[in-house]
């Protein structure tokens, strides 16, 4: 009788506890897998946003589907996104492979889409301030890099040259990940780097002319009727211009060619001919 008991006792309780165990897996394989954001998108006006996994089957997984600078960290059943765009959504899976996804919109400024266009003559820089971002600037990419340089002063301002006539566009990422683009459209133009340029231009359109040949302080000593306007001027070289420019306007139309005469600070002349190309 005695050993009978004693060979009894471990194999019930061996039994009780296998039975225990599958109630449990079935409990949890059985669990919707719920957020503790009832409504599908959320709301807030700041940079990152949290919420709970309060159900389902264990084995749980954030990640966010649509930014790849956005991010989304699980401690426990706890999620924290850090935004980094307006709209950024989530996607929240357990081992059984239910998935629930949750769209985030914030109304931060800082992280607000806020694509710059910019129109810039040729031969000139300027500087453009930026109203969005965390700072700490790169440019990510850009279509080209023949038309204009992008760069950053220490105040996180962009610094853009032109580099020639044509259009590029860049885009702009911040240090948290935010990003913009921005748009430029370089006028056109062409550099004077000896004492003679002979160019072909449509009527009716702003040309520039970086005088790079000579000593500087140049001045313009004879221009033609057609080209006598406020426009056409000699913009002195500063910080925005390497080199002393030459701004014309081109009328509409001229049988004869356009001759500009000019002269630099120590007496070396230029001479500029503008062909109006006929439409």
């Amino acid at each position: 009788m005695k050993t009978f008991k004693l060979s009894y006792i471990p194999i019930l309780f061996v039994s009780l506890l296998a039975v225990s165990s599958c109630s449990k897996d079935d409990s949890s394989e059985n669990a919707e897998l719920r957020l503790s954001v009832s409504d599908e998108m959320a709301h807030t006006d700041g940079i990152e946003y949290s919420f709970d996994i309060i159900s389902g089957g264990g084995g749980y997984k954030a990640e966010v589907c649509n930014d790849k600078y956005a991010k989304a960290t699980l401690t426990g059943n706890h999620v924290k996104v850090d935004l980094v765009s307006e709209s950024t959504q989530v996607k929240v899976t357990d081992k059984y492979n239910q998935e629930v996804y949750l769209l985030i919109h914030s109304d931060n400024k800082s992280i607000q889409t806020v694509n710059n266009t910019v129109r810039l003559s040729y031969g000139s820089s300027m500087k453009l301030p930026t109203n969005w971002g965390a700072g700490g600037y790169s440019v990510l990419r850009q279509s080209n890099n023949t038309v204009a340089k992008v760069t950053f002063d220490d105040k996180d301002s962009l610094l853009i040259q032109s580099l020639a006539p044509g259009e590029v566009w860049f885009r702009i990422i911040d240090k948290r990940g935010s990003t913009n683009g921005v748009s430029v459209t370089i006028d056109k133009g062409w550099d004077l780097n000896s004492n003679q340029l002979t160019v072909n231009a449509e009527g009716e359109s702003y040309y520039t002319f970086p005088l790079k040949y000579g000593e500087g302080g140049w001045k313009i000593t004879s221009c033609p009727a057609a080209l006598v306007d406020p426009s056409t001027v000699v913009i002195p070289k500063d910080k925005y211009h390497e080199h002393d420019m030459l701004q014309i306007f081109v009328p509409k139309e001229s049988n004869a060619p356009l001759v500009l005469q000019l002269e630099d600070k120590v007496k070396n002349t230029a001479t500029i001919t503008v062909n109006i190309a006929k439409k």
